[in-house]
């Protein structure tokens, strides 16, 4: 068993980190296809949703992390799943408007906001003088989110809206990279 700063973990399999993440990447970037002027084909973003989110869940599954960590990233498969399982009911109900697309995202960001406070909370509790910086790091992604969120509700210009919705991309983008990028260089000298 490895430990680093708090957190202890053995890594038995790192193929379902980086599924996550390469899910997480063609999420993204299946965001930036959506244009204003027509009904949006959910049907690609709904498999890489539950794909991302079920990788994240086999991780854990397979891997002994320390709780805070495991904790955190099961509520996110969590949160991609019931993405997916929400833009499959707005493909079932034929509510796959950009209007629509606005409210689910603009929701997600806000509980986004939410669950990036719950996790400066966990991390303050563990160990708060040496986790200064991701506390500072979650707590600004906890602002943007919220503001993000409340930007996007309040937006009714469906141009806007759609830039709005593409720009939302870059997040899964990001994470899926840092996702690679973690399992890939974090873990490498484990023995």
């Amino acid at each position: 068993m490895k430990t680093t700063k708090n957190f202890e973990y053995t890594i038995k399999s790192k193929v379902p980190m980086i599924l996550r993440g390469i899910f997480l990447v063609a999420l993204g970037t299946s965001l930036f296809w959506i244009n204003s002027n027509t009904t949006v084909n959910l049907l690609l973003p709904i498999l890489l949703a539950l794909l991302a989110g079920i990788s994240g869940l086999a991780f854990i599954q397979k891997n002994k992390i320390a709780t805070v960590p495991k904790n955190w990233l099961m509520i996110e498969s969590i949160a991609d799943i019931v993405l997916g399982l929400t833009f499959i009911y707005m493909q079932v109900q034929g509510e796959n408007g950009i209007e629509n697309l606005r409210d689910v995202f603009a929701g997600f960001a806000i509980l986004f906001a939410f669950m990036q406070f719950t996790y400066m909370f966990q991390i303050a509790i563990t160990d708060f003088k040496r986790n200064t910086k991701v506390l500072l790091f979650r707590g600004l992604s906890a602002v943007g989110f919220g503001m993000f969120g409340a930007v996007l509700f309040m937006q009714g210009n469906n141009e806007v809206l759609t830039f709005l919705i593409n720009a939302i991309g870059a997040g899964p983008i990001i994470a899926g990279i840092g996702c690679i990028f973690l399992i890939m260089y974090s873990f490498r000298k484990q023995p």
